[in-house]
């Protein structure tokens, strides 16, 4: 995976801005914050052969051994208000766990997991608005590839489980036409993505707990937030969280 690579494979699949390489890197998505500041428009991609400090949600750190994985950021810029920017996540989880294959499901909001229930990827969305308006999201997905770190017994890695090998050049490019093309239907048919969430989903119909919150997983509202119904029978709606 070079620059080189990831150039032939956005041309081939109709990428509308082409993805930027980085041999190392701190974070994808800081670079792609502060580019995003600066007006780059939406689509902007960027991969990162080695990135030093990769995080995940709930100020976690994103672990991926040199050439096993998949590190990069997205710039998107669309039309929604603040508040139903979490439906973001839930969009770019679907494009992703596609691009990982059928078998791939999601766990709210933000991981996909393979048949095993195995994590083989994550993903970290920053929001920046403008008053009720989202000016821009930033999101970054990192994906084991070939190989999970040994220290993540719940990780897993998507050759590992199915046995088919990847580019990850033509997989990241796959990731970002998906995540745009999601994204897009998302601003015009929220509906349908949502239904595609259900469709791929890890999460409801299962006992979870959220915080102080535990309960059944019972469905999500149409701004992303995860609906549970406690053992009293009291129905608790969770934005944000580590589930």
């Amino acid at each position: 995976m070079d620059a080189a690579a990831l150039a032939r494979w956005s041309e081939a699949l109709g990428l509308p801005v082409p993805i930027q390489f980085v041999e190392v890197t701190g974070s994808t998505n800081a670079d792609l914050k502060a580019l995003a500041k600066r007006g780059a428009p939406n689509g902007t991609t960027l991969v990162a052969g080695i990135q030093t400090a990769g995080r995940g949600r709930m100020g976690r750190r994103w672990e991926m051994a040199s050439g096993t994985g998949l590190t990069m950021s997205i710039v998107l810029r669309p039309a929604l208000s603040l508040g139903r920017a979490p439906l973001v996540c839930l969009a770019a989880a679907v494009a992703l766990a596609e691009a990982c294959g059928p078998e791939y499901r999601i766990k709210w909001p933000n991981d996909v997991l393979g048949p095993d229930g195995s994590k083989v990827a994550g993903i970290l969305a920053e929001v920046d608005a403008n008053g009720s308006a989202v000016r821009w999201v930033v999101v970054g997905l990192g994906v084991n590839v070939s190989d999970a770190p040994a220290a993540f017994p719940q990780a897993g890695a998507l050759e590992r489980i199915d046995g088919r090998p990847r580019d990850r050049a033509r997989l990241a490019a796959e990731i970002a036409v998906g995540v745009l093309q999601s994204v897009d239907r998302l601003t015009r048919l929220p509906g349908e993505v949502l239904g595609a969430w259900r469709a791929r989903n890890a999460t409801l119909g299962t006992r979870v707990q959220v915080g102080a919150v535990q309960g059944v997983a019972i469905g999500i509202d149409p701004n992303g937030a995860l609906r549970v119904r406690d053992d009293e029978g009291a129905e608790h709606r969770i934005l944000s969280g580590d589930l």
